[in-house]
């Protein structure tokens, strides 16, 4: 996963990683090294006060403790891109996260973690109430995101093939070049 969001964060400029889902902030820790700004949210008190004495010291992550639908609701940021990784509780946050984003004025990129890559059975995915993380489970949100016009494609996206650590698959969402 590091080589893809080093080369999205080159490609496009991105100066702002949001990671929905702190967990145990070793993810936060790599990434606070590729950009100027991370914002990573945690719901799990434990996990935040834990990442909080973790992080002390480090200026360019900002930890927030809370939900990250309310977080992505208060936030329009530019040149961001997004990490959504807060889903392994009761409740799924995801597709309420993806209609947050949908709000905002810039389109970012967004890479969703624990999701189903076609072919590839070795990587790991989440399911919701019955649904498995792949395309399909998101495919409306992510027209409402990047596209005013269902019949115009304005994103594109690819998976990881590979994985290390947890062998878990991810999906990479980006906006599609302006055609005149």
């Amino acid at each position: 996963m590091k080589l893809e969001f080093e080369r999205l964060i080159k490609e496009h400029g991105i100066k702002t990683i949001i990671e929905t889902g702190t967990y145990k902030g070793d993810t936060t820790l790599v990434l606070a090294d590729m950009v100027e700004n991370v914002i990573t949210v945690e719901l799990s008190d434990t996990y935040f006060n834990e990442n909080k004495e973790m992080f002390s010291g480090i200026k360019n992550i900002h930890a927030v403790e809370g939900n990250s639908v309310d977080l992505l609701k208060s936030i329009n940021p530019t040149n961001a891109l997004v990490f959504l990784d807060a889903h392994w509780n009761d409740y799924c946050p995801l597709l309420d996260e993806l209609k947050a984003i949908s709000n905002w004025t810039e389109k970012p990129i967004i890479v969703i973690h624990d999701f189903k890559v076609p072919d590839h059975p070795e990587l790991g995915f989440d399911s919701y109430n019955g649904y498995d993380y792949d395309f399909k489970f998101i495919e409306n949100d992510l027209f409402a995101i990047y596209s005013k016009d269902v019949s115009l494609v304005s994103f594109s996206y690819c998976y990881n093939k590979e994985a290390s650590g947890s062998k878990r698959g991810a999906i990479y969402i980006q906006p599609a070049p302006v055609r005149y």
